[in-house]
């Protein structure tokens, strides 16, 4: 006797997904649309950096990015991207290997680290900055020159803070 075993999750699948009460909608939320944009212009970056002779990756790159063209303090850094300083000093580390950046003490305030880029560093980030703005001129070939305007000034609004739950 032959059984055909079909997994609880195939089961939920054929029943669950037809049985939700979530109303489909054509639109796609502004959410999703919002993430899958930065990851458009994320896998650009990389590729244009990958094209360019830069081995970066996206952790890379977003640390780069919240990164003063100078001097930031450890500190600043790791408030700004919401991670530990430990995660700072782990990704500095990594960077500073590879010629990007340089963590030295902060000579006013002792128990203070700050992350300096390399004229290396400046370097990648320049070619980044090239990238960016290759990446909105593609956008503009793609969607159009005045969707793109009306994009980043409605992006460049002051959106205020979070609603919080009451």
């Amino acid at each position: 006797m032959s059984t055909k075993f079909t997994s609880h999750a195939e089961a939920n699948l054929s029943t669950k997904m037809t049985t939700l009460p979530v109303p489909m909608t054509p639109e796609k939320p502004l959410g999703l649309c919002l993430m899958d944009a930065q990851q458009w212009i994320g896998k650009y970056i990389l590729e244009w950096m990958h094209r360019n002779g830069h081995d970066l990756n996206a952790a890379d790159i977003a640390f780069l990015a919240n990164l003063d063209c100078g001097e930031t303090h450890a500190s600043e850094l790791a408030r700004r991207m919401g991670i530990t300083r430990q995660a700072v000093y782990r990704t500095t580390k990594g960077l500073s290997e590879r010629g990007l950046l340089d963590l030295v003490d902060d000579p006013e305030r002792r128990n203070q680290k700050i992350v300096a880029m390399t004229d290396y560093g400046l370097e990648v980030v320049g070619v980044a900055r090239a990238g960016l703005e290759a990446a909105e001129r593609d956008l503009e070939d793609r969607i159009g020159n005045h969707n793109v305007v009306a994009l980043k000034a409605a992006l460049s609004q002051d959106w205020g803070p979070p609603a919080s739950r009451t």
